[in-house]
């Protein structure tokens, strides 16, 4: 009994000696680690039968998993394995696998971003000779999370006939769900991340950056679809509980990019019949009575909402506002990069080099997904981000182009122009994600198939208009 008590205590003994890093595997990694073999076993198996869907359930998993902070320690297995990883691995899967059963690949593959991936596939490998594969892994990340998403979406749902009707209704659930969540914090059923409950704010923001857009671009998407089939109630008060999240949530930077959505969908889309514009007057009457009343009403929600606004106004002119943080870590990067060789100034430098001695935070963490770019893929990464985005707004004015009688597709191809501008301002002041990639991706789905749509439309009305000349002529004779 002395002797087993003795063992016992030298096994707990050496355990502790065993140093921490040796010990990183959480609780979570073990379970992975011992379910694996089932797991990859049933995931081979999903991705086989239904690619679209599994790829489509992990990359939703990871970005809750992101907004919950569930992940963000990650799995340890030597390396630091994070949730928005598996989700790349499975679109890279699901894109594969689709390849496969269909025997062929989309002839219409968007080039520029598929290049932007391959270079940062390149720094990554210059970077793993120099430092080794966890610190290039983790500056690769940026960039692959926003492109690979877009080029899998492509090749993955080529044959899915995306419209912007189902681009709408695919917001619209995504939206939903995170309204839901920015909810539940709100009412404390779950508990706000450190970093938003330490905000100045008398409504702390619920929901990041990247989430607020989603559902910024989900109203511009509900409006466009409202002017091209309609004007519906239910759409207007679903604007309108869209609109009022966008508020909430406090993201100065996503009330401008949904801002300049919306000014472009009023602005290039085309008239209304007569009816639908009187349904869109009444609307906006109401909506005048409603915001002149209000204070009458219900002062409480008015000062509430003042008060919001002042905040985040008053803000922006501090000493210490985050947008002049950020416009300094612009400069410095851009200085920077300019001044190194001109390799790094071409391709930009390997992945995963510390600049922590020698660089501020915000010139390391850009906020601004242009000037990421430049600092951190050089001239070339900044050339082939703006083709990408060049060659997505020409494919969707291909949609319709000038002097397009076809009043469906001009207004679905100014709803994706409106979007998409949207995206480009976010860009401004954030650097993207996953979420913003996948919708890159079914944007440039959307526009190829309106392409497609447009086309069959012509060729209809060429084949009735030389049947109704027969018919004539028949008649005629």
């Amino acid at each position: 009994m002395h002797q087993r008590f003795r063992s016992t205590a030298s096994v707990e003994a050496a355990i502790n000696g065993i140093p921490a890093t040796n010990l990183a595997i959480n609780a979570m990694s073990l379970a992975l680690l011992i379910l694996g073999p089932a797991l990859l076993l049933m995931a081979s198996f999903l991705l086989w039968r239904v690619p679209v869907a599994l790829a489509a359930v992990v990359v939703g998993a990871a970005a809750i998993t992101d907004l919950t902070g569930l992940g963000k320690e990650g799995f340890q297995f030597g390396v630091t394995i994070y949730p928005t990883d598996l989700a790349c691995a499975a679109l890279v899967g699901a894109a594969i696998v689709v390849s496969l059963r269909t025997r062929s690949l989309p002839q219409k593959l968007c080039w520029p971003v598929l290049i932007l991936l391959g270079l940062a596939v390149l720094n990554f490998a210059r970077g793993v000779v120099i430092f080794g594969i966890k610190a290039p892994g983790n500056g690769a990340r940026d960039l692959v999370n926003l492109a690979l998403p877009a080029v899998a979406v492509s090749v993955m749902c080529s044959d899915k006939r995306v419209n912007v009707d189902r681009l709408t209704t695919c917001l619209s659930f995504a939206s939903l769900a995170l309204a839901a969540l920015a909810a539940a914090r709100w009412t404390g059923i779950m508990a706000l991340p450190a970093e938003m409950s330490e905000d100045f704010r008398e409504v702390p923001r619920a929901l990041s950056s990247d989430a607020a857009i989603v559902i910024g671009q989900t109203l511009i998407a509900v409006l466009g679809l409202q002017w091209t089939r309609g004007i519906r109630m239910k759409g207007v008060i679903f604007a309108v509980v869209l609109a009022g999240l966008v508020f909430a949530l406090q993201h100065r930077s996503v009330w401008l990019a949904t801002i300049a959505g919306i000014v472009w969908l009023a602005v290039r889309s085309p008239r209304l019949e007569k009816t639908e514009w009187l349904k869109l007057s009444s609307i906006a009457l109401l909506a005048g009575f409603i915001v002149t009343f209000l204070p009458l009403v219900s002062p409480r929600v008015f000062d509430g909402a003042a008060r919001v606004v002042h905040a985040n106004v008053e803000e922006i002119g501090q000493e210490d506002s985050t947008w002049s943080w950020r416009v300094q870590g612009y400069s410095e990067a851009i200085e920077r990069v300019l001044s190194e060789s001109p390799v790094a100034a071409v391709l930009g430098p390997p992945s995963g080099r510390d600049l922590s001695d020698r660089a501020s935070f915000a010139s390391i963490h850009i906020h601004d997904r242009y000037v990421s770019m430049l600092a951190y893929y050089g001239v070339t990464g900044l050339i082939f981000l703006t083709a990408w985005l060049i060659t997505l707004a020409s494919r969707i004015g291909a949609m319709a182009p000038a002097g397009s009688r076809d009043r469906i597709a001009r207004s679905e191809r100014v709803t994706l122009e409106a979007i998409l501008v949207s995206a480009l301002v976010f860009f401004v002041p954030y650097s993207g994600g996953q979420l913003e990639g996948s919708l890159l991706g079914l944007i440039w789905l959307a526009a190829l198939n309106g392409q497609s749509v447009r086309a069959t439309r012509q060729w209809s009305t060429q084949d009735s208009t030389r049947l109704r000349t027969v018919g004539e002529a028949v008649s005629a004779a």
